[in-house]
């Protein structure tokens, strides 16, 4: 990291598993700073930016906002956060997998299909005659690339390779109960495919006769949401099937994998999203080896992260909450974020075991957060930045502890016998705590 003032302070934040954490950098030379960090031994995602701290200000260094990475860009506001994907070096590539075919296509890399007599060109683009030659940086004044060098691959060579296919995977957000644009354009694209009709006398149906080269394709669509299973995915799965009924395809599953935006936030210490990873690798082996999915497998991967509408509304609201208050995303943990955990702690208040007025007030040394939970006449209202509230209790402990502490995992005892939890203020308030609040129940965010 560089700073060019002189008594700045450069530090490092960082994000793992939805805890925060800042760290000091040391100053090598007159603008210059480093710091020496282990990387955690499990894998995930990692996050971090820097920051210049000159005392009565802050400045910010982080990703661009094209979130490509590489060269960032200094803000006045926290800015979006770098990556760094730590990888699991025992891991091995299943076997399947290494004698499979997996396509990420590129068209324009891809396969030739019209000659290039019969495609049009705008006047200052051109074809590389070698496929293998690499594709031009051509910088102008006013654009970073022109981008204006082509290798010939159309959308009708990739139909080429798709009539030879075995099996078809599409993969959608529903967009307004839908497919995406692109995926629409890449079914429209099939239509050549279709070259007439037939009558089905067995089944009583109209049935299109397609020219593809690989007949009874298998067929496969993921289609993901933010929300839940409600009759969202209806109309999209309704579509899937007609496409496949349309090509001839055989109809292998349709998954559709809801809550989406808050799939991130359950981290891997959730046994729902555990279930959910391990369903869709045991998927793809069982797919790529016999063409099938085990119905059971397909139950698991579109498993719900919430028990019921009433605990996916509140993850929801929380989720959008924060937000708009400028949370950044990779910063949410349902399972140990105080926020989200004070959040619960309100809903899950016992109007009849709350006191008429009390404050409790929650201090997180490891987040730098202090928090105030403020209850009125049997409701309880959530206050962040409470640094400087008074509170009838005072509770010290790190996020991590609390949300074992909410969750039944650790003992508030033996949590202040050993010093990682400190209570100031009404003890006998703080030992009402359970009952007011429903402490230590299976009441985790999810519920899982």
């Amino acid at each position: 990291a560089r700073s060019s003032i002189a008594d700045a302070r450069v530090l490092l934040r960082t994000w793992w598993a939805g805890n925060a954490a800042e760290y000091e950098m040391r100053r090598t030379e007159r603008d210059l700073f480093e710091i020496v960090l282990d990387i955690p031994a499990q894998p995930g995602l990692m996050w971090y930016y820097f920051i210049e701290d000159c005392g009565a200000s802050r400045a910010y260094y982080g990703n661009a906002a094209d979130g490509l990475g590489g060269s960032g860009q200094m803000r006045e506001t926290e800015p979006p956060s770098f990556q760094i994907t730590v990888y699991d070096s025992a891991f091995k590539t299943p076997e399947w997998m290494r004698e499979g075919i997996m396509y990420q296509v590129m068209v324009d890399r891809f396969c030739e299909g019209k000659p290039r007599a019969q495609k049009a060109l705008s006047a200052d683009a051109h074809y590389h005659k070698d496929w293998n030659e690499p594709p031009e940086l051509n910088s102008g004044d006013e654009y970073a690339n022109v981008c204006n060098d082509f290798y010939g691959g159309d959308l009708e060579g990739l139909r080429k390779k798709l009539s030879t296919a075995d099996a078809l995977l599409c993969i959608s957000p529903v967009y307004f109960y839908s497919m995406s644009a692109q995926m629409k354009r890449f079914f429209d694209r099939c239509f050549p495919f279709v070259r007439g009709y037939r009558f089905d006398s067995e089944n009583g149906k109209m049935l299109n006769e397609t020219g593809f080269e690989k007949k009874d394709k298998k067929f496969v669509s993921i289609s993901v949401g933010s929300g839940r299973h409600d009759d969202v995915f209806e109309a999209l799965s309704h579509t899937y099937k007609m496409i496949a009924d349309a090509m001839g395809f055989e109809y292998v599953a349709d998954i559709t994998r809801g809550e989406s935006a808050y799939f991130a936030m359950r981290e891997l210490g959730s046994v729902r999203v555990r279930k959910v990873l391990s369903a869709f690798e045991s998927a793809g082996e069982c797919f790529a080896k016999t063409g099938r999915i085990p119905w059971e497998r397909i139950d698991t991967m579109c498993m719900s992260l919430s028990r019921g509408r009433e605990s996916f509304a509140k993850n929801a609201q929380v989720f959008w909450r924060l937000r708009r208050n400028g949370t950044p995303f990779e910063s949410f943990s349902m399972v140990s974020d105080p926020r989200i955990l004070l959040h619960e702690m309100c809903g899950m208040l016992n109007p009849k075991m709350a006191p008429e007025k009390a404050d409790f007030k929650f201090v997180f040394p490891d987040k730098n957060w202090s928090m105030l939970l403020s209850v009125r006449g049997g409701e309880c209202a959530f206050l962040d930045n409470a640094r400087d509230n008074p509170a009838d209790v005072t509770i010290t402990v790190a996020s991590g502890d609390w949300a074992d502490v909410m969750s039944a995992r650790r003992n508030v005892s033996a949590l202040m016998r050993s010093g990682r939890m400190k209570v100031t203020g009404n003890m006998s308030l703080f030992a009402s705590m359970k009952r007011i609040f429903s402490l230590g129940e299976d009441r985790r965010v999810g519920g899982v």
